[in-house]
């Protein structure tokens, strides 16, 4: 089976192996960009030759997500997994040189994105209690990981908000603010917000109620907020 082959003839693919290729791709036209350099992994960005650089892979991809998402946001997940790898192999210079190359792909990235979602997200975050500061996100709590997840939805400020036991993660105290909290963002902003949840306290802030039992609705009720 060739998975190259198969993402060209199927999915239309633009496949692209090295820098001549990588030059010719479009980001812009409507079809998936598969990238493959190495058999393995890619070389250290101190070590590349006829390989785009990290910069130059976020640039592409930001480009392709914004064409096709349009107005709807975008998530890209950039890893620079080989500075872990010279670090285990005792090697300080190419691991500095890729975690450069990493904090330059963020700084272009955040050149490259809208300012205003980010400056929507830090409002929520501030909004449901995250802090915003210098920790990594592997010492979040799981209450902070939901409320960021949270705070991620609503800044992309779409029409429908779907939330999944949001309050699944969070002692009552917490679980009863984030409540408060997310049904009078989503009120402020005009928004719809449908919430599959199994939390009285958030169902009772609801205006409409479906019980489901059994894969079938068996009431509907209209609940009056105070």
């Amino acid at each position: 089976m060739n998975l190259i082959e198969m993402a060209q003839n199927e999915l239309g693919a633009q496949f692209v192996s090295d820098m001549a290729w990588f030059g010719e791709i479009d980001p812009e036209a409507d079809a998936p960009i598969l990238g493959l350099f190495e058999m393995t992994h890619m070389m250290y960005e101190a070590d590349r030759d006829d390989e785009p650089s990290l910069v130059e892979m976020t640039e592409a991809a930001i480009t392709a997500l914004q064409a096709k998402g349009g107005e709807n946001g975008l998530f890209l997940q950039v890893e620079a997994g080989r500075v872990d790898h010279a670090n285990h192999a005792g090697n300080a210079a190419r691991m500095v040189r890729d975690g450069v190359a990493f904090a330059e792909a963020v700084a272009r990235a955040d050149e490259l994105t809208d300012d205003a979602i980010a400056a929507r997200a830090a409002d929520h975050l501030a909004r449901l209690g995250v802090p915003i500061d210098l920790r990594t996100v592997a010492t979040f709590s799981c209450g902070e990981h939901q409320r960021v997840a949270i705070a991620r939805a609503l800044a992309h400020d779409a029409g429908i908000l779907l939330a999944d036991e949001p309050t699944a993660s969070l002692h009552r105290e917490a679980a009863d603010r984030l409540i408060w909290d997310l049904v009078a963002l989503a009120r402020e902003g005009g928004k719809t917000m449908i919430a599959v949840s199994h939390d009285g306290a958030l169902l009772s802030r609801m205006d409409r109620v479906l019980t489901v039992e059994d894969g079938s609705v068996t009431a509907d009720d209209k609940v009056e907020v105070a």
